[in-house]
């Protein structure tokens, strides 16, 4: 969104922190000056903050499953876009594990046959970031194969 010269657009949170700080950023105007006076919230209040509060965080493994689906399928177009918010996720050691456990490893060898270098490139760098200082990833057995593709058809 920054290319698209509005700022003031907030962005999708993708976790807690980033819930906190933009309600941080949005609420400053609001900051009180003296004693703060706290009363029981009622209930609409309180349903309406709950719902505000889910619309805005995402749940990382469910978002992972969608990116796998649209990698898994036909359309050529968004796959460069999917992998490379696969990675962002996967910078999380945690998360990059979790990739394994939902069967993204199986998706990687197609993709590395693609015809398109932009999205064969995207996908080395995601292989790169699953195991990078991960040692579970690094002893996955696929891997190797994997990492032995990449330098035959690419280097060789």
């Amino acid at each position: 969104m920054s290319g698209e010269g509005n700022d003031n657009i907030p962005r999708n949170m993708r976790d807690i922190k980033g819930l906190l700080k933009f309600c941080i950023e949005n609420t400053k105007s609001e900051d009180a000056s003296g004693p703060s006076v706290f009363s029981p919230m009622d209930e609409e209040r309180k349903k309406w903050l709950v719902e505000a509060l889910m619309s805005m965080t995402e749940s990382p493994q469910k978002r992972m499953l969608e990116l796998i689906e649209i990698l898994i399928g036909q359309v050529e177009d968004s796959k460069v876009s999917a992998i490379e918010e696969l990675t962002e996720w996967c910078e999380d050691i945690d998360l990059a594990s979790d990739f394994f456990k939902m069967g993204g490893l199986q998706i990687i060898p197609t993709l590395l046959n693609n015809e398109r270098g932009k999205l064969r490139a995207s996908v080395c760098e995601l292989v790169a970031v699953l195991v990078q200082n991960n040692p579970t990833c690094q002893q996955v057995p696929n891997i190797a194969v994997i990492h032995t593709s990449i330098v035959d058809k690419h280097y060789v």
